[in-house]
This record gives C-alpha cells, structure tokens and sequence, in this order.
C-alpha cells in the first residue's frame, strides 16, 4: 500500500496555530514523513469549512512556489519515486493558470498610521535615533499600529504598483524580539480582521518596502528576512533601500522576486539561514537579478549566536556606539525631555537649530554663571 510522504501532524495540545487565511487557530500543519523538507508555518490544511474549500496551502503549491525546495525525483505526493511511475502515452500534462490578485483597501492601513507609539519597538529606536527620524522611516515603510493587542504593530504589504496586499501584525519585547500577541502565536495577519473581506480573498504576499522600488531607482537593494531589520538597517545604514522577504520563505519565490530584475541586490541571511539563502541566490540569477550575498562570518558570531540564528539587526542593536553617536542619542533623550515637559521651549530650540543648521559638537554640565542665569537643571531619574 502506497503512502503519502507528506501528511499533516498528528493531533496534540497545542499543534495548530492561527491560519493566515481566516485567523482562526485551526490551521494544521504538514510535515514529511523521510525529514528531508521543512515546511514554513502557511504550508498546512484549516480544519474550518469556509476556510479551506477556497485557499490551497499545500506542498503542491509550496513546490510551485519555491521550486528550489522541491526533492529530487519528486513528482506527487507518494513515497514512491517518480521514475518508477508510468504516463499514459500523449496524456495532456495540466498546468496551472496564476491566480488573480486580490487587495486589501488603502483606508484600512491608512486607519493604522501613526497610531504606533504603544510599539516597544518604535519606543526602542526612537531611544536611539530620536522620534522624529523614526516616525519618517515608519511612515516611508506604511508601519501602523494595531489595536488587536497592546502594543503591535503593523508592517504593510505594498507592492510596486501600491497596492495593499495585506500586513503583518506582531509585537515585540523590551529586547527588540518578537513576543506573544494576546491570542496566542507571534504572528497574526490585517486581512484577517478585514470584516468586509470577499469571501474568496486568498493572500499573496509581496516584499515588505516593495511599493519604494520606484522611488529608488538607482539604490542597491539589502534584502533581510524580517521587516524589522528592513526598518533597523534603513536606521543605521540609509544609503541603501532594505526589503524584507517576511522570513525565511516569504515571498523570496520566482513569481514575487521579478520586481527586483535589474536591481543590484545583496541577501542578508540570518545566521544557520545561508545554506538555504544560497538557493534562494541562485534562484534570483536565474532570473536575471544581479545578485549576492552578505558574509555574516564578517560580524564574528559567536557559537551562541549561531544558535539563536540571530539577524544583522541584532548585530547593529548590540553594536558599541561611537563617541559621538553616543553624543547624539544623548541630545535625542534631551529633545524627548523637552519635547513632554516644555513643548513650547522645544519647539523654539528646534526652530533655531534647523533655522542656522546647527551642529552638535558637544554635550556638557551648565557652568555657575549659566546656573545662575538660566536655574537649576532638572534632577536626573534614580
């Protein structure tokens, strides 16, 4: 008797996590039975019958979709091999036709701008790089905050053409990493809380900073896994234009990459990732990209961050700051404090500072005379 290689896991507490399709946390998923592919969490079955009559979230369409993840000798869904299997003399092979698009409203995400303050993650960079410089990173990406948690934020899907494709909706802790969203799982989906979503709508991921290809023509292309290091490394290295792919799958598959033909692109994988981003490189070439990929031995991790798989946006995070970008995060926590306890001041100072392009040189305890003239300076918090 002939058995499927690739069978969803068997039933224990806990086993299903939330559908990227309904958000609903009946989403189980497959497994292969020889070990030799691991699945991404969006290749699975939802047990709900609305749900799972109209998305496929099969290996079929994950080999469509990732070619390079395909096994060798592989044709269906038997451990049988391939070359042992028999065709019908001139039978018509079947192809796939693509599905249709399908995208979400603008007012949806534009309900979501600038309502991201409750973030730690916003709250973490904006320590480092002043409110201000965030809050424009933010909104070039389209990063919203949720209400469906305390504290999550929103990553929007736009593509070249600026349509909404959907957005990824997380959270994260005091360390900058992900943490649990109030309904279990770290990752929920925009589209899920769409009340007006068409009954049909399926999901097609793009890369997260898509939509900003066509206002950067000329800028060699950073792709991350996440959406965090994309914002994360536009922060510290601005110079070039950072993509995210959504993880280790995503959207890194033929039909979402060709937005990046004749782009210079550089892959930054995360640590224990480069084995299988290199198939992902050779992928890209293939398609005509001009394409790399970031040594992350340069960064000299250590066996413990291997481990944890850490990504570039933890090296940048953890980095020891210069002297002088110590300098300037200090005049940033300064501007914060004036900005909530004096707003007019704060706006004066600022006004003054743009208004003669001033530059900060150096940041130092107020002299007598000035204590004299100006009043004590406000006691530092314990």
């Amino acid at each position: 008797m002939k058995k499927h290689r690739f069978q969803l896991r068997k039933y224990f507490t806990g086993c299903k996590v939330r559908c990227p399709d309904c958000g609903r946390k009946s989403f189980n998923l497959f497994i292969d039975i020889l070990k030799e592919v691991q699945f991404p969490e969006d290749v699975g079955w939802c047990d709900h019958p609305s749900c799972h009559t109209q998305h496929d979230h099969s290996p079929a369409k994950y080999f469509r979709d990732h070619p390079e993840k395909r096994p060798k000798g592989y044709a269906d869904n038997w451990t049988k091999p391939f070359s042992s299997l028999s065709l019908q003399k001139n039978q018509p092979i079947m192809t796939e036709q693509p599905k249709p698009l399908m995208f979400m409203p603008r007012d949806f995400m534009e309900q979501t701008l600038h309502h991201y303050h409750t973030d730690r993650l916003f709250g973490i960079l904006t320590e480092l790089f002043g409110e201000d410089k965030v809050k424009e990173v933010y909104d070039r990406y389209g990063v919203g905050g949720a209400k469906y948690g305390s504290g999550s934020v929103v990553f929007w899907q736009q593509d070249i053409n600026g349509n909404i494709r959907t957005g990824k909706i997380m959270r994260y802790g005091d360390d900058a990493h992900k943490t649990e969203l109030p309904h279990g799982g770290v990752v929920n989906w925009a589209h899920c809380m769409w009340r007006q979503k068409p009954k049909r709508f399926q999901m097609t991921q793009c890369f997260f900073g898509e939509h900003l290809l066509t206002k950067s023509s000329n800028q060699t292309v950073m792709l991350v896994e996440s959406e965090k290091s994309a914002i994360v490394g536009t922060l510290f290295i601005p110079r070039f234009l950072w993509l995210a792919s959504g993880g280790n799958n995503g959207c890194l598959n033929p039909e979402a990459s060709k937005v990046l033909i004749g782009r210079k692109v550089i892959l930054v994988p995360d640590l224990n990732m480069e084995k299988k981003w290199a198939e992902k490189l050779e992928m890209l070439r293939g398609l005509g990209v001009d394409a790399e990929m970031f040594d992350m031995s340069q960064l000299n991790p250590t066996p413990e961050d291997i481990e944890k798989g850490l990504d570039l946006a933890d090296f940048l995070l953890c980095a020891e700051p210069s002297d002088k970008e110590k300098m300037y995060r200090e005049f940033e926590k300064i501007k914060a404090r004036w900005r909530q306890e004096n707003p007019e001041f704060y706006r004066n100072f600022m006004n003054f500072y743009t208004t003669f392009d001033c530059e900060l040189t150096a940041i130092e305890p107020m002299t007598n005379a000035e204590l004299a003239k100006y009043g004590k300076p406000r006691k530092e918090d314990p």
